[in-house]
């Protein structure tokens, strides 16, 4: 493969521009990370851990599902107890966090085990190839199902969770510039020599005018920013899939007023390739991940047309402080008194670490929960130290 991308996703790209003159960066984006044959996201290449591109909360430990599904745990007696849980993941990859969730159930906590049905919302084949062989492989098939779309889960009447793990910062963005005291859409292009470049259009995406002025983006000279109009339908897609239960997006973003900040003056998209960052995304076409940082404040301003209510956002150092205190980190210093010299625990106590430490990936990602069809707004652990 060439620097400039996959040979076949370059020609594809290439042939449309040609037939258009220039795409919005959203549907460039959209190929590069989701083209069913050659997408980045699509091709069932290893994208994370060491041999990878990136690290998620996932790849760093089982431990992440572990704490996850003391959370989940409690949300479900929140919810009264209900004989039959669902918990829906989006996004899933490997599906390592389904394993790690369920299993971590079945040992702790069997009653809820036997009551939970775990569903992916998963639209395509090579990726759902593998989840159901890891699934097989953690031995918990018996609890795992699919669908391609959040619309085929909609009149369901679930009752549980809606889990998702980066995947809205991945969702294709519009690209916007102030330039010369007016607002232009930034497009994708072809050089004479066939390769990949930006220009400026006048806002002629729908929507995106009304997006600038409903988040107050600065108008400074060169001021770029990315527009996510696909996030809002996706939350209300994800509300009417519950008739009760909660919503939790973990991802990395601000709300509004500190995304659109003032010194925020080159966006926030960026591209990894092993672990290394770029922040050209019209290289290396399929074969880096591209990412945005996503607006919280519009994820909850549109639940509540679906019904959901904010519960809380925090960051993940603080929500796993929440979540682990009062059990896990005891139960992990206890067996490490017993037995010091065990990898096992020492390794979860590292992983545990890593994952809350605030120069690591705990002020990174954030955690966003809603909630939908309770009169009183629930207590959380994961949200007891959440500040203000």
């Amino acid at each position: 493969m060439s620097e400039e991308g996959h040979p076949n996703l370059v020609s594809i790209l290439q042939a449309k521009i040609q037939s258009v003159g220039s795409l919005p960066f959203a549907d460039f984006m959209r190929e590069c990370l989701y083209h069913p044959e050659y997408g980045y996201y699509v091709s069932g290449d290893q994208h994370v851990g060491r041999y990878g591109d990136f690290y998620t909360n996932v790849s760093v430990s089982n431990v992440f599902g572990q704490l996850m599904g003391q959370q989940f745990e409690e949300m479900w007696r929140c919810l009264g107890e209900p004989e039959t849980f669902v918990i829906i993941e989006q996004g899933a990859n490997t599906g390592q966090f389904a394993v790690d969730v369920l299993r971590w159930l079945s040992e702790w906590r069997p009653e809820l085990y036997q009551r939970c049905a775990y569903w992916f919302v998963e639209p395509y084949a090579p990726l759902k190839a593998i989840q159901k062989d890891t699934i097989q492989q953690g031995g918990v098939e018996a609890h795992a199902f699919w669908v391609d779309s959040v619309d085929q889960l909609s009149g369901a009447a679930a009752t549980g969770i809606f889990f998702s793990n980066e995947l809205v910062d991945s969702f294709p963005t519009h690209l916007v510039v102030f330039y010369d005291n007016a607002w232009w859409e930034k497009r994708v292009t072809l050089e004479n020599d066939g390769s990949f470049s930006f220009t400026r259009h006048s806002l002629l995406t729908p929507g995106l005018a009304e997006e600038i002025e409903r988040w107050d983006v600065p108008r400074i000279q060169n001021y770029t920013a990315e527009i996510n109009l696909e996030a809002g339908s996706w939350i209300q897609g994800v509300g009417s899939a519950l008739e009760r239960g909660f919503v939790v997006t973990v991802d990395y973003g601000y709300p509004a007023h500190l995304l659109y900040y003032y010194n925020r003056i080159d966006g926030t998209l960026i591209c990894y390739q092993k672990h290394r960052k770029s922040y050209d995304p019209l290289i290396r076409v399929g074969l880096q991940d591209i990412t945005a940082h996503i607006n919280f404040d519009l994820l909850q301003e549109e639940g509540r047309v679906s019904g959901l209510e904010s519960v809380g956002l925090v960051d993940q150092h603080h929500f796993m402080v929440g979540v682990a205190k009062d059990d896990y980190l005891a139960f992990q210093e206890t067996l490490l008194k017993e037995n010091p010299e065990d990898p096992r625990v020492q390794q979860a106590l590292r992983a545990f670490r890593t994952l809350m430490h605030p120069e690591m990936m705990g002020t990174t990602f954030k955690f966003l929960i809603q909630s939908k069809g309770f009169e009183k707004t629930p207590e959380l652990m994961g949200l007891k130290y959440k500040r203000q």
